[in-house]
């Protein structure tokens, strides 16, 4: 055999043992009935949604779990450290309206994320409206501190209070 040959052969080899393993790192996709609700109890300490039973737990990417509601819909991502303890949460609120930009039309949604590490919690708006922006700004921060946490959390609450939705 001529070496192209073998550099085909081998890249091919190569290719179908990589798409076998995929990305998860057990190899295999992810249970949709596993569930990180033994969690749930860190999350109801840390005021944060619970991963509910009708969720679905897509596939792994690295350390993160992602899941998506009933309508398939992704609503929490969960990033573990190595060691597969939590490092930080984001959910997911979508108030059912879109709005455009020149680059698309987007979902106005709701972000809440929770570091573990600092206990700091920082929401992001991605909508038009300029009062849930301006309610918002203050804590589109990573850095913020546990106390401001409480005040971010309140101000969530108050966003999906106007789209008449709950946090938790």
């Amino acid at each position: 055999m001529s070496l192209q040959v073998h550099i085909v052969v081998a890249s091919f080899l190569g290719f179908l043992a990589f798409s076998m393993l995929g990305c998860s790192r057990s190899g295999a996709p992810p249970s949709s009935t596993m569930s990180s609700a033994a969690d749930n109890s860190i999350r109801a300490e840390a005021g944060i949604r619970f991963i509910k039973d009708p969720w679905k737990r897509l596939k792994d990417q690295h350390d993160s779990e992602q899941w998506a509601n009933a309508k398939g819909d992704l609503c929490k991502v969960v990033q573990r450290t190595s060691t597969g303890s939590i490092e930080w949460e984001e959910d997911y609120y979508l108030s059912g309206r879109t709005f455009t930009t020149y680059d698309g039309t987007f979902p106005e949604m709701l972000t809440v994320h929770f570091s573990y590490s600092t206990r700091a919690v920082a929401v992001f708006y991605r909508g038009t409206n300029q009062t849930i922006d301006r309610m918002v700004m203050p804590f589109e921060n990573y850095n913020g501190t546990p106390a401001s946490s409480t005040n971010a959390l309140s101000v969530a609450d108050q966003v999906l209070a106007l789209w008449g939705m709950s946090r938790l």
